[in-house]
Order: C-alpha cells, then sequence, then structure tokens
C-alpha cells in the first residue's frame, strides 16, 4: 500500500542549496518512494529562535511505501547524513526535515505528531505545501491545504530563490 507523505525541508547551515539538493536526490534513490515532488525554494527567516542565518525552505511530496515509523526514522538518519549536527531546539540546521502529513493518519506520541503541530502557524511550510499538494485535505482540519489562510500569520517568507 502507497501512502502521500508531505515533508518540510529546511536548511540555513552549510551550503542551503547543496543540501536540499542532496536531500531530494537521496529520496529520488529510494525504491520505496515515487511520484516525487518538490517545491520551489523559497528563503525565509528563521522561526522560534530569530538571531540566525536565514533558511532556505521547501516541501517535497512522494508515494511511500514504507510504516510511519520507517518514514520517520529514515528522515532522521537522512539528516544525519547530509551532515546535520545537533544544537539545540530552533537552532541552525544544515537539514531539517519535518514530516508534515502522512497520509490521513492522526498519531502522536512524545517523538512524532502527524499532522506536524506547527503547520499551520508557518507561511513557509503552508505556502510550499500547496503549491505541490493544493488539493491534499489536512487529516484534522478535513480541508484541502489551498483553503488554509497565511492572512494574519508572521510572514517569514522573503523570496522565492528557485
Amino acid at each position: 500500500m502507497k501512502t502521500k507523505a508531505i515533508i518540510g525541508v529546511g536548511s540555513n547551515s552549510g551550503e542551503r542549496l547543496k543540501n536540499i539538493s542532496n536531500t531530494v536526490d537521496i529520496l529520488k534513490s529510494e525504491k520505496e518512494f515515487s511520484e516525487i515532488k518538490v517545491s520551489a525554494i523559497y528563503e525565509t527567516k528563521a522561526f522560534g529562535y530569530e538571531e540566525q542565518p536565514d533558511f532556505y525552505n521547501c516541501a517535497i511530496s512522494f508515494l511511500c511505501e514504507i510504516t510511519l515509523f520507517e518514514l520517520f526514522d529514515y528522515l532522521k538518519k537522512t539528516e544525519k547524513n547530509i551532515g546535520r549536527k545537533e544544537t539545540f531546539k530552533w537552532g541552525p540546521r544544515e537539514i531539517d526535515l519535518d514530516l508534515l502529513f502522512f497520509g490521513s493518519t492522526i498519531f502522536c506520541n512524545e517523538k512524532l505528531t502527524v499532522p506536524h503541530p506547527g503547520f499551520c502557524e508557518r507561511d513557509f511550510v503552508i505556502v510550499p505545501a500547496c503549491e505541490i499538494e493544493p488539493d491534499f485535505i489536512h487529516p484534522v482540519l478535513k480541508i484541502i491545504l489551498s483553503e488554509i489562510r497565511i492572512e494574519g500569520l508572521k510572514q517569514n517568507i522573503i523570496s522565492k530563490v528557485l
């Protein structure tokens, strides 16, 4: 069975574009992932801890043939392989891969919450996700992503890079 996954990708340390490009290449090399879509890349102000370099952010969607937990572990392993070093919450990151959605799954434990709890609060996640999956139904809100409004949110997007 294939499940639609949507991830948020961010980088503000090292070679930001290369880090994102490497992520896309790694995902495309996996036989368990298909129909990969990549949004434009946006330059964005840091969220949370703001005293750090700007991020490059995008969203990636794909069909996957692995479980939620296997995907979560895979994403964490991929971050390490690309060079992520642990710092502090919301600190600088070579790469950050956030699992935003896993089909219609609603799940929460101490390590993982799906859908991502901050999705509707971040323009730099909503805009790229809507770009590639505008008709995807948010499993909690029961609306398509393109109906989620960014008006009234803090504007973190600076510009479209690619």
